[in-house]
């Protein structure tokens, strides 16, 4: 039988165990949103590394495949906000403006969007705060990324009116 080391491995939200085997191989899994992640390795500081590293790996693609999600299955925005711009728009742009996007996200859309599900923006609000960028004088680039973020999209939902 495996001996724990510790009771867990906490990385924010995400607990793992971690476990010494007899062979002398440390061991570290979780499962998140029934997808298992273990690493082993022989060095527990590598262990830990190794098992970042894929855990973000596998979450990426959890979050791509649309099974992440909030409380009461609501996806929250701002993630899936990082996920759209590191997997959908970085691959065909340049890193600067990369760089630049990823900037104006955390200075605008963060702060507007906190904690708020996609499920739950209104058409109203998201349309209020669209209409605000507009006539802030924000330049041309600006509000390029947001026209072209997902936030537009909400908007053009047909179930977006409903809400």
């Amino acid at each position: 039988m495996p001996q724990k080391i510790g009771k867990l491995f906490k990385m924010g939200k995400i607990r793992a165990h971690v476990i010494r085997r007899k062979d002398g191989l440390y061991l570290i899994r979780c499962q998140i949103h029934k997808v298992r992640i273990s690493v082993a390795a022989s060095q527990l500081d590598y262990c830990k590394e190794q098992f970042i590293a894929k855990l973000h790996e596998k979450l990426e693609l959890i979050t791509l495949n649309g099974e992440a999600k909030g409380k009461k299955g609501l996806t929250p925005l701002i993630p899936y906000m990082e996920t759209w711009l590191e997997n959908v728009k970085k691959p065909f742009i340049k890193e600067s403006t990369y760089i630049d996007y990823a900037r104006m996200m955390k200075a605008y859309i963060v702060p507007a969007f906190k904690g708020k599900y996609i499920e739950r923006i209104r058409a109203l609000e998201l349309q209020s705060y669209l209409t605000q960028i507009s006539n802030s004088g924000r330049s041309v680039p600006q509000k390029r990324f947001i026209s072209s973020s997902p936030l537009c999209s909400i908007l053009q939902s047909p179930t977006a009116l409903l809400r």
